[in-house]
């Protein structure tokens, strides 16, 4: 796969529990395989970053709080960042090479997310530690 990073700044509303992206980019309608890149709000509620189609694993929101998600990949091995702090690493899967973005749903009319998005940020690089923790002290 390429580098990519994403950086995903949710509000301080409740999510929701279960099965709605808050950022989607894919050409498939699977919720675990069909995301080139995305977040994605599994029951608890949790969020999982998603590279080429390889899920990252449960993250939990915190409560009532604003967190800054980022993911960051080489193009083989991806990082979850949750406000700063690495919480897990993963490979990725392969690239499917869709060409839309959604924010808040998947495929723009499914899995809509119940939630606050404060911002999203998308770049075909990976970041280092520098960039997030700059990134994490910004006040959103």
């Amino acid at each position: 796969g390429d580098p990519l990073s994403m950086v995903l700044v949710t509000g301080q509303k409740s999510w929701s529990p279960g099965d709605t992206f808050a950022v989607f980019k894919g050409s498939t309608s699977s919720s675990a395989t069909g995301p080139e890149f995305g977040f994605y709000i599994t029951t608890g509620p949790s969020l999982q970053g998603n590279v080429y189609g390889a899920p990252s694993g449960n993250e939990s929101k915190t409560d009532d709080a604003l967190d800054v998600w980022i993911v960051t990949s080489d193009g083989s091995t991806a990082k979850l960042y949750k406000n700063g702090s690495l919480d897990r690493t993963w490979s990725v899967g392969t690239r499917n090479l869709s060409t839309n973005i959604w924010l808040g749903s998947r495929l723009g009319t499914a899995k809509e997310f119940d939630g606050s998005i404060r911002a999203f940020a998308y770049a075909d690089s990976e970041i280092g530690p520098e960039l997030i923790a700059e990134i994490n002290s910004y006040t959103w």
